[in-house]
């Protein structure tokens, strides 16, 4: 499987001024704490939730065989 016509890529530093997109749309967190204090941060995801939404990035793949 081969993906073509990807967007390129911004990385922005950890705590830096965000902006927005080329596209103009916004940017969103990937790394979150998941424990702070020795406690838990956020609760996290069920299973199916993340399952659903990672089938739903999928779709805003394109590909070629």
């Amino acid at each position: 499987m081969k993906f073509t016509s990807l967007p390129k890529p911004h990385i922005i530093l950890l705590g830096s001024n965000k902006g927005k997109c080329d596209c103009g749309g916004g940017f969103e967190n990937l790394l979150l704490p998941l424990i702070e204090n020795g406690k838990a941060a956020r609760k996290l995801p069920k299973p199916k939730d993340i399952r659903e939404y990672v089938l739903e990035q999928l779709k805003n793949l394109s590909t070629t065989c």
